[in-house]
């Protein structure tokens, strides 16, 4: 009786062991949070000052109109661990996304080990969900590392990812027919429109135009009307929030 036993026990010890649990990544291993924070960190350093500095004014634009964040952290390795594990607790310890909201991303690319993943907030895994961060390592992400056009294949991929979480992108959406392949009425609706339009722009511009500026008042400046407080992207700079992860997302190689 003790070998059947044995043999049992064996094999629930390799069935626990091949189970797919992951060992937690300790935190000394993981890179610690910039100061101040940036949404692209290049610690492989293979992209330029200029290509750094184009995907952090998107990323950084695109924080401060949707509070949104996603964070870029280009890595030599992450070996031993795996890249969707690091990825994740590298979003949790940083604090990508707002507290609350679980709206942050982490991209997150091992030149060395040729493995890239995105990790989606809870707050983003209903609008970003796996299938499509998977559509985006495969069409955008891979073929461009393949040639280590790193920038090119990030900036295509976090435009698709922002398409995606404003609801504007879908790879089911027919392309519009061109105009030469338009039916009759169209152009017909075309045809009386324009002329219908240069008309009230004819009268609204040279006829009250002109009586308007008789009574001394003068046109207005659009300038003169603006706060005179500049573009506040200029002078923001980016910080995380606190966000938390659950596992959303995909990887890949290249």
């Amino acid at each position: 009786m003790k070998m059947p036993f044995r043999w049992l026990l064996s094999f629930w010890l390799l069935l626990l062991g091949g189970s797919g649990v992951r060992a937690t990544v300790p935190p000394a291993a993981l890179p610690p949070r910039p100061e101040p924070a940036r949404f692209v960190n290049d610690l492989a350093g293979v992209l330029s000052g200029p290509q750094r500095l184009a995907l952090e004014q998107k990323l950084q634009a695109y924080n401060d109109s949707t509070t949104t964040q996603i964070a870029v952290v280009l890595m030599k390795t992450v070996a031993p661990y795996e890249v969707a594990e690091y990825a994740q607790q590298l979003g949790e310890k940083w604090g990508v996304g707002q507290k609350g909201r679980n709206n942050g991303i982490v991209i997150l690319a091992a030149i060395e080990e040729h493995r890239v993943t995105i990790q989606t907030g809870y707050g983003m895994e209903a609008r970003v969900p796996d299938y499509v961060t998977a559509q985006i390592i495969a069409q955008q992400f891979q073929p461009d590392f393949r040639l280590k056009r790193y920038y090119e294949g990030l900036d295509h991929g976090i435009d698709v990812i922002i398409h995606r979480a404003a609801g504007e992108f879908s790879p089911f959406t027919p392309h519009p027919a061109p105009w030469s392949e338009q039916p009759w009425w169209v152009w017909l609706i075309f045809l009386t429109l324009v002329p219908l339009g240069l008309g009230v722009m004819y009268i609204m511009f040279f006829k009250v135009g002109f009586r308007g500026r008789s009574s001394g008042s003068g046109p207005r400046s659009p300038l003169s009307s603006s706060s005179g407080g500049g573009s506040s992207s200029s002078g923001s700079s980016s910080s995380f929030g606190g966000g938390s992860f659950g596992g959303g997302g995909s990887s890949g190689g290249w």
